[in-house]
């Protein structure tokens, strides 16, 4: 299932968080933003969640990004599969997953439209962003590790574009029945981040719109079992990106890619 949030605001916000902070959501997971506005002054600060692995090595966390810190796949499949293990039900949904779809690379006993439908049934597909818009107040957003960006810290397989008939309908929710009545469809409008004052990472990947874009196979419970670079693509389109009168600064200070729009893109 999708979540849609459609025609919000926030009047600015001040945020800080462990793991995924942003000025309106700290996360997207198989979810759509469509012509949501934060108004104000924002400040998204992302300090350091460690995570010990099973072999004793530790990964973290540090997502911010002037509207979401992160906008990626379902729960199951990348925020939350950290908790994946053999006794619970991701663990379980796992296995299945890479049984039914041949293997531990999709191999010859995969099948194309067998993957997609199951798939879909766990939460894994695109998250969008469509005609956001961040104005009236200045921008800056901090990782104490990496990612952080005006828009997003990080996207994996995001569409970010203009909230119009042909973006919209790519998106399940606004292709149901039982739905269309619910959200209605919006006016069309492009993605705006107005007044950035600065996007700074300790590490790696800082962006005016994003610190990383790139297919959806960041580190998933299933995304790198099941090479889901082949299904779910990004999209970054229709996006004006203004800073402070005396410009935007963009910094990765300990590690690298930084870019004025997007600190690193790969794939798409």
């Amino acid at each position: 299932p999708q979540s849609v949030t459609q025609g919000c605001s926030t009047a600015g916000s001040t945020v800080t968080a462990g793991s995924y902070a942003g000025g309106f959501t700290g996360a997207l997971a198989n979810s759509y933003s469509v012509n949501d506005t934060v108004h104000g002054n924002v400040s998204a600060t992302a300090t350091i969640y460690t995570v010990t692995e099973d072999d004793g090595s530790t990964s973290t966390y540090a997502l911010a990004g002037g509207f979401a810190g992160a906008a990626t796949l379902g729960w199951a499949t990348d925020l939350g599969s950290k908790e994946a293990d053999d006794d619970n039900l991701l663990g379980a949904v796992n296995k299945l997953l890479v049984t039914l779809l041949g293997g531990d690379t999709g191999g010859e006993g995969a099948d194309a439209g067998k993957a997609s439908t199951l798939l879909s049934l766990v939460g894994i597909d695109n998250s969008a962003i469509l005609g956001a818009q961040m104005t009236g107040g200045t921008i800056k957003v901090e990782s104490k590790g990496s990612y952080a960006g005006g828009l997003i810290g990080r996207g994996d397989g995001v569409i970010i574009a203009a909230s119009d008939e042909a973006h919209l309908d790519e998106l399940d929710t606004y292709n149901r029945d039982d739905k269309i009545g619910m959200v209605g469809r919006p006016t069309a409008r492009d993605n705006t981040i107005e007044g950035l004052q600065s996007v700074t990472v300790a590490d790696s990947y800082a962006g005016g719109i994003a610190g990383r874009v790139g297919t959806a196979s960041i580190g998933g419970l299933l995304n790198t079992t099941l090479g889901l670079g082949g299904y779910l693509p990004y999209e970054v389109s229709d996006v004006t990106v203004s800073g402070v009168t005396d410009g935007y600064t963009v910094e990765a200070t300990d590690g690298m890619s930084a870019g004025g729009g997007i600190g690193e893109a790969t794939g798409g």
